[in-house]
Parts: C-alpha cells; sequence; structure tokens
C-alpha cells in the first residue's frame, strides 16, 4: 500500500528540520511526501531542501513551493490533489511523527475497509521541544461511527487533524474544501463518518508543537491574556462557520446517493446546535448583550428532538456557559486553563 504523506508549512524555519526528518526516519517501505509550502517568508524551504539532500530512495518527492500565501485551505487542497497514495498522513512543518507512525496508520487501513480515517493521541511538546504531556483521557483505541445512532457530529470522536490520516476515498467522493473561515480537519471528520467510520489509536503517534505562532495550539505561557481572548474568540468564531462547509458536503453526499434524505435532515439538526454551541460560548465569555445570548440559548433548545436532550441542554448551559456570562472571574479562570497542557 502506497502512502502518502502531505508535509504542510508556512514560516516553520526553527522547526522544519526536525518535522522533515522524523518523515526520513520511517519504517514504511513506500512513501511519497508531497510538501506544500504556502510561501514562507522565512527561510523554510531552504532548510527543507537541505534536509531533503539526505533523503533516501524508497521516498519520492514532490515540490510545490508559493511565491504568495494563499492560506491553510488552499494549500491544503493542491498538496490533497497532488497525492497519489492510497493513504494521506497529513503532517505540519512544526510537529514530529515517530518512527512507526505510517506503518500503524497502515495497518488501521489495512484492517478494516471501512475505515475512512485514522488519527491518534499525542505529546504536546513545547516550541524547544520540551515533552509538556499526552491526553491521557484518550487512551484506549476506539472507533467511531454514525451506526448507532445520530447524536453527534463527530460521532464524539477527539479531532485533531495534526494526527489525521484520511483514505484517498474521501478525495474520490468530495468536491475539495470551500474556502472560508472554517478549519480543515473537521470537514474531513464529518466527511468520514458519512461513508465509514474513524479509528482512534490510543498511543501518541505525533509530537504536536505549541507555541506562540500556532493558530490555535497554544498554552497560556505562550500568549497573554488579552491575546489568549483574542485567540480562542477567533477558535470559536472558525467552529461555528464549520456548518457551511457541512451543508455543502450534506447536500454533495444526498445528491450522489451516499446517504438518505432523513440522515440529511438529522445532521443538519446536530451541525445547528453545534453551530449554536459555540456561538453561545462566545457570547458568554465576551460577553454580549443578554438579548443575543438568551436567542442563542433559545435556538439551542429549540434544536434538541426529545425531551430529555432538552433536559441535558439546559443543563450544560446552565453548568457551562451561564456561569462564564455571569462571572468576570470565571471568564478569566476559563481563558487561562483552556489550553492548559496536561503533566
Amino acid at each position: 500500500m502506497k502512502i502518502s504523506i502531505l508535509f504542510i508549512t508556512y514560516n516553520h524555519s526553527r522547526f522544519v528540520a526536525e518535522a522533515i526528518r522524523s518523515v526520513i526516519d520511517q519504517d514504511y517501505p513506500d512513501i511519497e511526501l508531497v510538501v506544500c509550502d504556502d510561501g514562507s517568508t522565512d527561510c523554510t524551504v531552504e532548510v527543507i531542501e537541505k534536509e531533503l539532500a539526505d533523503c533516501p530512495s524508497h521516498i519520492s518527492v514532490i515540490r510545490f513551493y508559493s511565491e504568495q500565501n494563499h492560506g491553510l485551505l488552499k494549500n491544503f487542497n493542491r498538496g490533497f490533489a497532488a497525492c497519489s497514495g492510497e493513504i494521506i498522513v497529513v503532517m505540519s512543518g512544526d510537529d514530529i511523527s515517530s518512527p512507526s507512525r505510517v506503518s500503524r496508520v497502515s495497518k488501521e487501513f489495512a484492517a478494516d475497509p471501512e475505515c475512512m480515517l485514522v488519527c491518534s493521541n499525542f505529546l504536546r511538546i513545547d516550541d524547544g521541544g520540551r515533552a509538556l504531556g499526552v491526553k491521557e483521557k484518550h487512551s484506549r483505541d476506539t472507533v467511531y461511527s454514525h451506526a448507532h445512532g445520530l447524536k453527534h457530529v463527530y460521532a464524539h470522536a477527539p479531532v485533531c487533524g495534526a494526527t489525521a490520516a484520511y483514505r484517498i476515498t474521501l478525495r474520490e467522493l468530495f468536491p475539495p474544501m470551500q474556502t472560508g473561515r472554517h478549519a480543515e480537519d473537521n470537514c474531513f471528520w464529518f466527511r468520514a463518518l458519512l461513508v465509514g467510520n474513524i479509528h482512534y489509536l490510543g498511543d501518541p503517534l505525533v509530537s504536536w508543537r505549541t507555541h506562540g505562532n500556532n493558530q490555535f495550539n497554544w498554552t497560556p505561557d505562550n500568549v497573554d491574556a488579552e491575546d489568549a481572548r483574542i485567540r480562542h474568540l477567533r477558535f470559536l468564531r472558525t467552529h461555528q462557520c464549520m456548518r457551511h462547509q457541512w451543508t455543502r458536503d450534506l447536500g454533495h453526499a444526498v445528491n450522489t446517493g451516499l446517504i438518505t434524505h432523513d440522515m440529511q435532515d438529522r445532521l443538519l439538526r446536530l451541525a445547528r446546535l453545534n453551530q449554536e454551541y459555540y456561538r453561545l460560548k462566545r457570547f458568554s465569555i465576551t460577553p454580549m448583550p443578554w438579548k443575543l445570548w438568551l436567542a442563542s440559548a433559545s435556538r439551542i433548545l429549540r434544536l434538541n428532538d426529545s425531551l430529555l436532550m432538552m433536559r441535558k441542554s439546559l443543563s450544560r448551559i446552565s453548568r457551562n456557559h451561564l456561569p462564564l456570562r455571569l462571572s468576570a472571574r470565571r471568564r478569566n479562570a476559563y481563558l487561562q486553563n483552556y489550553f492548559r497542557t496536561e503533566t
């Protein structure tokens, strides 16, 4: 089975040498490396070329070096379209893959034809490579699907694009992502569950680097309080915008016979519910006027399809959102702890 590694970079000169070496050190015999640099203004490309000078023969290399920055989604779409492997392993230029990552991922896909996406636990590291902790609460190998009911857009699977690998089937069945404010990984988690399942590996196969230049993967130590607030509001808006991409994917899936109209309707409701929870969280920590907050909370309650789910939503709002809206102390503590690393 041929594996493509989609290697996404932008201004990663401090980290990219170690990241490329972790590709070269993979213990898998048939790898295609697709390097997509999105117009870096530092010496990222020069460092990549220096490391690739020692690239072994079993790794073929395809290069896309942009002169201008086009944004993550366009850069991702370009590289994704160029991959020819049966499996596409995604990697960022500031992260490190364990030597067995590709071989572990390939075994998961080979064992289950219904598996469309494999992700894993990760070790979070700082900009100097110091270990900050592993997500121990997700330490078991697990399979996620909608087979037992549509209760959550991701079937409660943990989402982390830094650890993702996709079956090429997802590229064949769905069009390229539309550009926008949404993230790329959420899109593929949603698509994978429309046509198959997601395998999660409890072992940390990726060292995910947290530093101040990251869009989302940062800690309170990287940024000051105001920067943390701005970044987290951007994070919430990004996830709030995912519904537009999901709606497009659901329409495509229905038109091509991948899902039924009933499944489309139920997932559209879950997508609206997901969007509204992110909106309410944003309204809670800003804080926005009570009129907007109450309207958002009311929409969440109306979107539930049973009395039991409505009660759960009311409990969630009362426990997680209302205290943030009422207390500045709770808002500050929330922002400080949101990206806290485990020890």
